[in-house]
C-alpha cells in the first residue's frame, strides 16, 4: 500500500460516497480494517478513500450498512452510548463518536455488529422513557402473541382499511416484548411528478417525459411491554393519540382489552412526587416558602450531580456538560391549573429573572402568590424549574416542558438524573 492508496480496481459508487466524509474518520476506519499502526500523515485523503473502496470494501460497506441502519431509526448518539457502555461494558472515556459514521464505525471495533438491533431497539425506547412511559394497572398476558399479531394482520388488512398496519414482534424476553408497528400516514395517496425515465430504469433522454406518481407515505412506532410487576409498563416511542386506532385495535386483538390507550397513565416519578410533597410542606408551614423551595430543589441537584459523578456509563466530556446543566437548575415559579377551590382555570406565575424580581416590582404579589398556593388542591399545582434556561413543570409526579421546544440532550439528561429515572429497558 502507497501513500496514494491502491492503484488497483475499487468500488466506485462507495469511493463517491466517502468523499463528503473527515479525513479523520475514514482514516479511523482503515485503521480498525487494517492490522498494522498507520500514521495519518502518510495518506492522501483519496488514498484512504481508495483503501477503503478496494482492498476493505467488504468491511466498508458492513460499516456504511450499520451507519443506514443507525441513521434510518433516526437514534441518539447519546442515548446510544449510554446503552451500550451499560449494556455491553464498552468505555468510551478515552474516545466518544460525535457522528453517526463514528458510532457505527466503534458498533464494528467492540464486535457488536450482530447486536445492532438490540442497540438500536434499546437506544430509541430509552430515548423517549422520560417522556412517554405509561403505567396499565394490571398484567399482561405475553404468552402465544405471535398467533395473535397474525389475527391482527387478517383482521385489519381485510377490513377494507383506509391505511395498511404491519406489526412485527422485534424482541420477546421474560416478562417484555417489543413491537414495531408500520403504518400508512393519511387516507389518500400523495402524488408527486416526475421524470418517466427514472421510475422504467432508462438512460437519461433529450426530452424527459414526466408523470404523475402515486404513493403511501409509512409512519413507524415501536412500543414496549413490561408485564414483571404487579402493573404494566408501556413505553411509546411515538404520541399515543397519533396511534389511538391502531393500538386500541392491536391490544384488545392480543390483551382483550378494549380502549387499552386510555387506560395508560403517565408514570409517576418517586424524586417527583417527594420533592412535590416537600415544596407543599414548604409552601403551608416554612416561615420563607420560597427560599426553602430553592433550598430542595438545589438539594436535589447537588445530590443528582453525585450521581452523574458515579455513573460508570457517561464520558468525563459528557458528565461535565450534564452537571453544568445541573447547576443552571432554578426555582423560577408555579402553576395552578383547573382548581375549582381558587376559582381558577389557569394560573402560571414564572419569573424571567427569578421570582423576587417580580416581586420587588409588585406590591404584595408575593403575599397573594404564597396564598393561592397555600389554598390550592396539590394535585393542580406545578411546580416550575429552570435549566438550561428553559421551563420545566412539575406536577402529579412527572415533569413536562412549559411549552413545545425539545430540550437539549444535556438538559434531558441532566433531569434523568435530577429526578433519578430508572430506565426502563
Amino acid at each position: 500500500m502507497t501513500a496514494s492508496g491502491l492503484a488497483g480496481e475499487y468500488d466506485e459508487e462507495i469511493f463517491h460516497r466517502l468523499e463528503p466524509r473527515r479525513k479523520q474518520t475514514l482514516f479511523d476506519a482503515l485503521s480498525l480494517f487494517e492490522s498494522d499502526n498507520l500514521d495519518k500523515s502518510d495518506y492522501e485523503f483519496d488514498g484512504i478513500r481508495r483503501a477503503l473502496c478496494s482492498k476493505y470494501v467488504s468491511k466498508t460497506r458492513e460499516w456504511l450498512g450499520a451507519y443506514e441502519r443507525l441513521d434510518d431509526e433516526n437514534v441518539g448518539i447519546d442515548p446510544t452510548v449510554r446503552y451500550i457502555a451499560e449494556e455491553y461494558e464498552v468505555d468510551f472515556e478515552e474516545s466518544t463518536p460525535e457522528s453517526k459514521y463514528q458510532l457505527a464505525l466503534r458498533v464494528l471495533q467492540e464486535g457488536l455488529a450482530s447486536e445492532l438491533d438490540n442497540i438500536i431497539i434499546g437506544s430509541r425506547i430509552r430515548s423517549v422513557a422520560s417522556t412517554k412511559t405509561y403505567t396499565y394497572t394490571d398484567t399482561v398476558n405475553l404468552d402465544g402473541l405471535k398467533q395473535s399479531v397474525s389475527d391482527f394482520h387478517e383482521q385489519w388488512n381485510s377490513d377494507d382499511q383506509a391505511k395498511a398496519v404491519r406489526v412485527k414482534i422485534e424482541e420477546i424476553g421474560d416478562g417484555s416484548i417489543v413491537f414495531h408497528i408500520t403504518a400508512e400516514r393519511g387516507t389518500q395517496p400523495n402524488r408527486v411528478r416526475v421524470f418517466r425515465f427514472r421510475e422504467e430504469d432508462e438512460e437519461m433522454p433529450a426530452k424527459p417525459e414526466t408523470m404523475t406518481k402515486e404513493y403511501r407515505a409509512v409512519k413507524a412506532c415501536r412500543v414496549y411491554i413490561d408485564s414483571t410487576g404487579e402493573d404494566t409498563t408501556v413505553v411509546l416511542t411515538e404520541g399515543k393519540q397519533r396511534w389511538k386506532r391502531i393500538l386500541n385495535a392491536l391490544f384488545s386483538q392480543l390483551f382483550d382489552v378494549e380502549d387499552f390507550i386510555g387506560e395508560l397513565t403517565t408514570k409517576r416519578l418517586e424524586a417527583a412526587g417527594e420533592l412535590e410533597a416537600d415544596a407543599s410542606e414548604a409552601i403551608q408551614e416554612s416561615d420563607d416558602p420560597i427560599e426553602k423551595t430553592r433550598q430542595l430543589i438545589r438539594g436535589h441537584a447537588e445530590t443528582a450531580k453525585e450521581r452523574v459523578r458515579d455513573s460508570d456509563s457517561l464520558p468525563q466530556d459528557k458528565k461535565e456538560a450534564v452537571i453544568r446543566c445541573l447547576e443552571t437548575v432554578e426555582y423560577d415559579g408555579s402553576q395552578v391549573i383547573d382548581d375549582p377551590s381558587v376559582a381558577t382555570e389557569e394560573f402560571s406565575l414564572v419569573g424571567r429573572e427569578g421570582l423576587e424580581a417580580i416581586f420587588d416590582r409588585v406590591d404584595q404579589m408575593r403575599d397573594s402568590f404564597l396564598d393561592l398556593l397555600a389554598t390550592a388542591d396539590d394535585e393542580n399545582a406545578a411546580l416550575v424549574l429552570s435549566i438550561d434556561n428553559r421551563n420545566v413543570a412539575v406536577r402529579s409526579g412527572d415533569y413536562q416542558p412549559t411549552d413545545s421546544a425539545r430540550l437539549s440532550n444535556d438538559a434531558q439528561l441532566a433531569l434523568k438524573y435530577f429526578f433519578d429515572e430508572e430506565d426502563v429497558v
